[in-house]
């Protein structure tokens, strides 16, 4: 599990993509996010899919919403390839935060080229691709306010406690 990403919204996708080398198969224009920011952000809690192996996105997102998380979207996966630019040689990642069209699931896998941003049908499951995702976003400009909150916090009675990375 990776504690803390940050996320990069303020750089456009198709920047990002060629940064990374990343060629591009989608029409980003037909993509839409589960979430909507346009400020960096961090999301914490990161799991980069290999313990979604072989399950369908759809699958993924059921028992993601039990756990609490949520899949990753194509920025939050950029964010994770960033980090871990060795990942896809494991496995390739579907990031369920992310749709394409009404049933299709952007994904990250390797071409002969290199890693590629592709699209797979939510519903089908591929042992060589899993759904990464994250227990929860964090807004850069919520760092500030963080660090004046006490050590423990609780809200509705649910306790919470600040952890120093």
């Amino acid at each position: 599990m990776i504690k803390k990403l940050l996320v990069i919204k303020s750089k456009s996708l198709e920047e990002q993509l060629k940064e990374l080398g990343v060629v591009n198969y989608l029409d980003l224009k037909r993509v839409k996010d589960v979430i909507e920011t346009q400020y960096d952000y961090y999301i914490e809690n990161v799991e980069d899919g290999t313990d979604m192996l072989g399950k369908s996105p759809d699958n993924c997102d059921k028992i993601f919403a039990e756990q609490g998380r949520r899949g990753l979207t194509i920025y939050e996966g950029l964010a994770l390839l960033r980090d871990n630019p060795d990942i896809l040689k494991d496995h390739w990642i579907d990031l369920s935060g992310s749709r394409y069209d009404s049933d299709g699931v952007p994904c990250l896998d390797l071409d002969v080229g290199g890693p590629r941003l592709d699209c797979s049908c939510s519903g089908n499951a591929n042992s060589r691709y899993g759904s990464a995702s994250c227990g929860s976003k964090l807004e850069t400009g919520d760092l500030e306010t963080l660090e004046t909150l006490p050590n423990i916090l609780i809200i509705n009675g649910i306790k919470y406690e600040k952890i120093s990375y």
